[in-house]
């Protein structure tokens, strides 16, 4: 039997790849484990793994306390969603505190139920910070190891990667548009919160994956061409999986709303106006969206 495509998603943050996550996780072809964001490959590559393992046990807890409670009122296929999600979170656990040794039982892990599928993937962001070696073990994994990374708008990205990270900070519509606008000042003129920056570092992650990864085993897509039915067949052809209609309405992980003021948006224009510029050079006709926003950064 032929192994199954195994594709990383490699972001960019708060670019559509939950979307994606739910689009694959669906289709019956497709066998994607139920924690969207493995964190493996990143976590064994940091010296303290510490905090992502924390972090799992304390998910872990919280989906115990779910699944009990679905339990008691009867609601046994919940249940067993909660359980399966229980159950991966102590494979990832497992597996990354072998470090590298771990990965054979990571492979075991994405791979699980796989045995009539033509598709398994693992999505994580993070994993576009990856060094060139890293990336270049990733894709040493299997005979037909695909790389997929999509790009929104720089604008729009950055002041949804921003609101996200207001948002669990604060509860309250003042506290949380002050957040924003202090966590969009710090990383447009002040040179903080380093992880918003580099998660959309378009120029250095596009070169670090055409290094790394051979032409015909990566895939580059617009968000917002994503969502319409030919970004999605273009999609599917490069996995080598059937077309399958999808729902470009469904929000999924939608940020909470705010809107940015004139100055906020001459901040974040500045600060994002490299990155348009790389992104035409490299790879031409840009979404109606990015030249909009475009005209206004020029």
């Amino acid at each position: 039997m032929t192994q199954p495509t195994l594709m990383f998603c490699v972001g960019a943050t708060k670019a559509g790849t939950s979307w994606l996550y739910s689009y694959l996780h669906e289709r019956d072809d497709c066998v994607l484990q139920s924690v969207k964001e493995s964190h493996f490959f990143d976590t064994i590559s940091k010296p303290r793994m510490k905090p992502q393992i924390d972090q799992w046990k304390a998910q872990r807890d919280v989906l115990r306390k779910r699944r009990d409670n679905a339990k008691t009122a009867g609601e046994t296929s919940r249940a067993q969603r909660l359980q399966t999600q229980i159950d991966d979170i102590s494979s990832l656990i497992k597996a990354v505190r072998k470090r590298d040794e771990g990965i054979p039982a990571y492979l075991e892990y994405i791979y699980a139920g796989s045995d009539d599928a033509a598709l398994v993937a693992d999505i994580t962001p993070a994993y576009a910070l990856l060094d060139l070696e890293r990336l270049e073990q990733m894709l040493a994994l299997s005979e037909d190891t695909k790389f997929v990374f999509l790009m929104r708008d720089p604008v729009d990205r950055l002041w949804s990667h921003v609101r996200m990270v207001a948002k669990r900070t604060t509860d309250t519509p003042d506290g949380f548009a002050t957040k924003s606008r202090a966590v969009l000042k710090s990383v447009t003129l002040e040179g903080g919160q380093d992880h918003l920056t580099t998660r959309g570092d378009y120029p250095a992650i596009v070169a670090k994956l055409k290094n790394a990864v051979p032409k015909d085993k990566l895939h580059f897509e617009f968000f917002e061409r994503l969502l319409t039915e030919n970004g999605i067949r273009d999609l599917c052809d490069f996995l080598g999986i059937s077309y399958v209609p999808a729902n470009t309405d469904k929000k999924v992980h939608e940020g909470k709303s705010l809107k940015m003021d004139d100055e906020m948006r001459g901040w974040a224009a500045d600060f994002t106006a490299p990155h348009y510029a790389f992104v035409k050079e490299t790879f031409g006709a840009l979404p109606d969206r990015w030249q909009s926003n475009m005209a206004r950064v020029n």
